[in-house]
C-alpha cells in the first residue's frame, strides 16, 4: 500500500513538472503599459490634494461663523454684528436670483455682478488687521477685499443649488500686479463643464482656461483644499 502511494505522488510530480514546461515554453503575451491618471491642472500647474489642512484654517474659522450666522438668521434674528441692512441685501439677492434663474451662465453672470457692486475695503482699512476672511453677511455691511468678493459669491450660488463640487475659491498670484489675489471658480452644468472665473476685477465671468496672468497658489472649498506645483509630479 504505502509503495503504489509512493508511485502515484511520483507519478503525479512528473505530470505537474510536464505541465510547467509546456507552459513555460509558450510566448507570453505582452501585457499593455499601464497608464497613469490624467493629473488634474490649473493654468498649466499640478493640481495636489491638500491631505494635511494646510489651507483650510482662515476658510474653516469662517465658514463656522457662516455657518452660525445662517441658521441665527433663519430663525428670524439678526446674528451679532450682523445688521438689518446687510441681512436684507442678502435675502434680496438670493431671491431675485432664484426668479431670474434660467440657466447657469446667466446665474454666474447675475451672482458676480451683484457681489461686485458692494466696494472694496481692505481688511486693514475696514477691521484693523490684516487678511480677515469674512463671512458673507460681514462683507454686506460695508465691502471687503477680494476673498470676500469670492465667498459671497460661493455661499450665495451654494443657497441656489449650485453643488460644491463646482465650487473653489482660488488664490493666486497676479503677475501683472506682483501680488495676491482671490477668485472664484465655477462649473456650469452640476460641475460637468468648463471652469469659469469670477474675479472682481473683471466684469462678467470669464473662462479660467482664457486667463494666463494668474498663477494658481492654493484653493479651497466645502469638498477640502488643493496645492498647485509646478511641472510633472507623476
Amino acid at each position: 500500500m504505502g509503495k503504489r502511494l509512493s508511485e502515484t505522488r511520483r507519478h503525479a510530480a512528473f505530470l505537474a513538472g510536464l505541465l510547467l514546461a509546456v507552459a513555460m515554453s509558450r510566448p507570453v503575451a505582452a501585457l499593455p503599459p499601464v497608464q497613469p491618471p490624467p493629473q488634474a491642472r490649473l493654468w498649466g500647474r499640478v493640481e495636489l490634494a491638500d491631505r494635511w489642512g494646510r489651507t483650510d484654517v482662515k476658510w474653516r474659522a469662517m465658514a463656522e461663523r457662516h455657518a452660525a450666522q445662517r441658521a441665527e438668521l433663519a430663525t428670524g434674528r439678526l446674528p451679532r454684528g450682523v445688521s438689518a441692512a446687510a441681512a436684507g441685501r442678502w435675502r434680496r439677492t438670493l431671491a431675485a436670483h432664484e426668479r431670474i434663474r434660467t440657466t447657469d451662465a446667466a446665474l454666474l453672470a447675475g451672482i458676480d455682478a451683484a457681489v461686485d457692486r458692494l466696494p472694496y475695503r481692505s481688511d486693514r482699512e475696514g477691521h484693523g488687521q490684516g487678511d480677515l476672511w469674512l463671512t458673507p453677511l460681514e462683507f454686506l455691511e460695508a465691502g471687503g477685499d477680494c476673498e470676500d468678493y469670492a465667498i459671497t459669491k460661493y455661499f450665495l450660488l451654494r443657497e441656489l443649488g449650485v453643488p460644491a463640487e463646482a465650487l473653489r475659491l482660488v488664490v493666486v498670484r497676479d503677475r501683472a500686479r506682483g501680488l495676491e489675489h482671490a477668485v472664484l471658480l465655477a462649473r456650469p452644468g452640476q460641475g460637468q463643464g468648463d471652469w469659469q472665473m469670477l474675479d472682481n476685477l473683471r466684469r462678467g465671468p470669464v473662462a479660467a482656461a482664457a486667463t494666463a496672468a494668474y498663477q494658481p497658489l492654493y484653493a479651497i472649498g466645502e469638498t477640502g483644499g488643493f496645492f498647485y506645483l509646478p511641472g510633472d509630479r507623476s
